[in-house]
């Protein structure tokens, strides 16, 4: 399965917020949290669900006894997220990916989806919370496990390519597709 077909996947089989954790460290900054809950707010308008996915916020990583028994999506590396570490198999020692660069990465979680969103600083990790949300246009996303994400690119409106930032409201140009986004 590619990143793209888990999300949809999540999408398709929720029923209950016991279905699906959002898990942010121990001690994880507010910028993780905030991510965490764009995503939640995000999905629950894909699901369109009437009540909060995430009502009492992200779950720490201490706290998923059984990471197993639901879909997870993953907010922060290993440095910031013991349960990152511990599924992907990445520490915090060896993160692979330079300032600037961000990840999307479906993990083994048995027969549940895992998704892990981050960056190497708290910025990128927002960033790649962003790059989740375009699951369903995304190259990257539909046709990979995992997708790494350079420096953000500063988008030139009239280059005939839809960029990120570049929406069809303020840049029809190159986005003439009514609600398209960025790829």
């Amino acid at each position: 399965n590619s990143i793209s077909e888990a999300i949809q996947d999540i999408i398709n089989t929720y029923e209950n917020k016991e279905d699906l954790f959002f898990v942010v460290g121990d001690y994880a900054h507010p910028d993780d949290t905030i991510t965490a809950l764009d995503i939640a707010t995000f999905l629950e308008q894909e699901v369109g669900s009437t009540h909060p996915i995430m009502p009492a916020g992200p779950k720490k990583a201490s706290e998923v006894i059984n990471p197993s028994a639901q879909h997870l999506i993953l907010v922060g590396g290993p440095c910031a997220n013991s349960l990152t570490e511990k599924l992907s198999g990445i520490t915090c020692n060896d993160w692979p990916y330079s300032n600037g660069e961000g990840i999307l990465m479906l993990l083994e979680n048995e027969d549940k989806a895992a998704i892990l969103i981050a960056g190497t600083t708290r910025g990128e990790t927002r960033r790649m919370g962003r790059e989740f949300e375009n699951y369903k246009t995304s190259s990257k996303l539909k046709s990979s496990t995992e997708a790494l994400f350079g420096k953000a690119v500063i988008a030139a409106c009239g280059n005939n390519i839809c960029e990120t930032g570049e929406t069809d409201e303020n840049c029809h140009e190159d986005c003439p597709t009514e609600n398209s986004i960025q790829i």
